[in-house]
């Protein structure tokens, strides 16, 4: 059994620009994993694909709430999400330096004062 179809009474799916941000936003975590999967595919094995996504997602949240903005910052605190304790950003290191990236300061510049004992207490089992 067929169906007549209609054509659309538009040339282009409508979408405003809120939806629009937050379909680009929806899809960030799955550009970094593609990203992250390219350079570091190692960084996989802890988990299924879905908790590797469900991992930066929830990530990406403290990114935004941290003023990480730059995608290479955002990928490179994504693969720290990979990489260390899920709840590496509760070790009081890590929260002093989101709070300082809150503030205005280059999360880069900022990674290069976390001392070995955050390494040390946050890294994956």
């Amino acid at each position: 059994m067929s169906y007549p179809c209609a054509p659309a009474e538009f040339d282009k799916f409508p979408l405003g620009d809120a939806a629009f941000a937050a379909l680009v936003d929806s899809a960030e975590a799955d550009a970094i994993l593609a990203n992250l999967h390219d350079v570091q595919p190692d960084l996989f094995h802890s988990g299924t694909p879905a908790q590797c996504h469900a991992r930066v997602a929830r990530h990406l949240f403290v990114a935004n709430a941290s003023g990480i903005e730059a995608a290479g910052q955002r990928q490179h605190f994504s693969a720290l999400a990979l990489m260390l304790a899920d709840d590496f950003t509760l070790h009081p290191a890590m929260a002093s330096l989101l709070r300082r990236t809150r503030q205005g300061a280059n999360y880069l510049s900022e990674l290069d004062t976390l001392p070995d004992d955050f390494w040390q207490a946050c890294s994956a089992a």
